[in-house]
């Protein structure tokens, strides 16, 4: 059977209607309250665009509270899709959320969510979405954070544009493929665009605009680190960095790094040593140091890094990662598709 589909309309503002698409819910959070959750196909919330939905609360604590029975049980067969929409479900309009400028929009720790074409921003000092096991974050703009985390999600990261956050722009667990994303590390204090524990990091676009905030960080072994375009404006830290030692990564190759070029930024920051599975390919441009000393063991090369004499970038200072014809390694992201609400 279909998953179950409920409509809410904040721009109505009002604890109303019944969530039909003719007669929406005029709140989020009334409209998790009054829905009972479709413990066999899932159920959808379609949030339309135009207008933010300002909750008072983090969600998960609004689905805890729920008045319904059965409550909000998600589960692998009954997932819960929250998706904007304009006219009709899956229209690809961007519904937004806001935190109201103190709390986090989505859902501390809570399985089996999946959220799509949104907008989540304005959590003041705190994190914006952090969501745990067999989650998902589709074509969503996510920005004005603080301190903790833009984007904490496991299983799927893809196709998303975050910016202005302070601390982690995207944290993924383990096992989590991260990919096709725009990072911009621009907030007051980012440390780092991508935070890695294990999973994937593939085709992502990164700029890193703070002093010493580094595009790629891997805290866990096992995941795989290629054809990231990572570009930092004349600072330090790092493109790629190691914050444990001893790790295992499956792969670091056909990265494009460029611009840590201030007193002690490095390219690539070998400096715990990791061992790595198929390495080489990386091409680098304008670092003080280009690579650290070199990782403890590799297991296959992916050819030569090379050092570029000149960017292999259009013009990133406008997000224009289209490469330059130079060097031999011609890889990095892709431009990115994804379009700003």
């Amino acid at each position: 059977m279909d998953i179950t589909e409920i409509y809410v309309d904040p721009s109505i503002n009002a604890d109303s209607g019944t969530g039909t698409i003719g007669d929406p819910f005029g709140d989020l959070e009334y409209a998790i309250e009054q829905t009972t959750f479709d413990i066999t196909n899932g159920t959808r919330v379609n949030i339309k665009a135009g207008t933010d939905e300002v909750v008072a609360a983090e969600l998960g604590a609004a689905m805890a509270n729920s008045v319904t029975t059965p409550a909000w049980a998600v589960s692998n067969t009954a997932k819960a899709v929250f998706q904007g929409y304009t006219s009709v479900a899956g229209d690809g309009g961007i519904g937004g959320i806001s935190g109201g400028g103190s709390s986090p929009v989505f859902f501390t720790l809570t399985d089996h969510i999946h959220c799509i074409d949104l907008h989540m921003h304005n959590c003041g000092s705190g994190l914006i979405c952090q969501i745990d096991n067999y989650c998902s974050v589709v074509n969503c703009e996510v920005n004005n954070g603080g301190s903790g985390l833009g984007l904490g999600v496991s299983s799927l990261c893809e196709n998303n544009y975050v910016h202005d956050f302070d601390g982690t722009g995207i944290s993924g667990e383990a096992g989590t493929l991260i990919t096709n994303n725009i990072v911009i590390g621009n907030g007051d204090s980012p440390l780092y665009c991508i935070n890695s524990t294990g999973g994937d990091v593939i085709r992502n676009i990164l700029t890193v605009e703070y002093t010493s905030t580094s595009g790629i960080n891997v805290a866990s072994p096992y995941g795989a680190i290629e054809n990231n375009s990572i570009w930092a404006n004349a600072t330090a830290g790092s493109g790629i960095t190691f914050s444990a030692a001893n790790l295992f990564l499956k792969s670091l190759k056909n990265n494009l790094i460029e611009g840590f070029s201030d007193t002690g930024g490095k390219g690539i920051n070998f400096t715990n040593q990791p061992r790595i599975g198929v390495y080489g390919a990386n091409s680098i441009y304008n670092c003080a140091t280009v690579v650290t000393s070199a990782p403890h063991d590799t297991y296959k090369s992916a050819g030569a890094n090379e050092t570029l004499s000149v960017s292999p970038f259009t013009d990133p200072t406008i997000l224009d990662f289209n490469p330059v014809d130079t060097g031999a390694v011609k890889e990095g992201s892709y431009p990115n598709a994804f379009k700003t609400v």
